[in-house]
């Protein structure tokens, strides 16, 4: 019968505990370090934070009336604009592009956006067309109440187009 060597420790097992531990202290190192760079990382921004509330405060200490009353027309207007960024061109742009009239070449769009009202300058070369393109309008289903505003023929021009102003409603989804 053969003899069976049933030695558990030798020195192979030796390096790999001893590769184990080195690699758990390499670990450990480096989570301690990040634990400390977090905490100085947290340390900076609450100083910057607390800089930064006292120039707020220095600043709305500053701020008078007389700077309010300046600030309030400055608001309002930003308002405006942002109203009218937010107006949905894409939709408007689709709805004119449907009512397509090759006699007819639309020269400007105005929304007025608190009434709900758009004017489109507009040339177009004769009458027939100009009456059909409000008529188009009319039947659209995002305009309403389409109708003429003014019109005057363009004598300076040898074709003698007519130039027209059409306002009307434009049905959208206020969402």
């Amino acid at each position: 019968m053969r003899r069976i060597d049933l030695n558990f420790y030798s020195r192979r097992k030796f390096r790999h505990i001893m590769i184990g531990w080195i690699l758990l202290a390499i670990g450990t190192t480096a989570v301690i370090g990040l634990f400390i760079h977090h905490n100085m990382l947290k340390a900076e921004q609450e100083k910057v934070q607390a800089t930064l509330a006292q120039h707020h405060a220095k600043h709305r200490a500053s701020l008078g009336t007389d700077d309010a009353k300046d600030l309030a027309p400055r608001l309002q207007r930003a308002a405006e604009v942002i109203e009218q960024l937010a107006f949905p061109w894409n939709e408007l742009f689709k709805a004119l592009e449907l009512s397509d009239n090759d006699d007819v070449v639309l020269l400007s769009i105005q929304p007025d956006i608190k009434a709900g009202t758009i004017y489109i300058n507009a040339e177009a070369r004769d009458w027939s067309a100009m009456l059909s393109y409000v008529r188009e309008l009319s039947k659209d289903k995002f305009f309403s109440d389409a109708h003429l505003v003014s019109h005057h023929i363009d004598q300076t021009d040898p074709q003698k187009p007519i130039r027209f102003v059409l306002a009307c409603a434009w049905i959208f989804d206020r969402k």
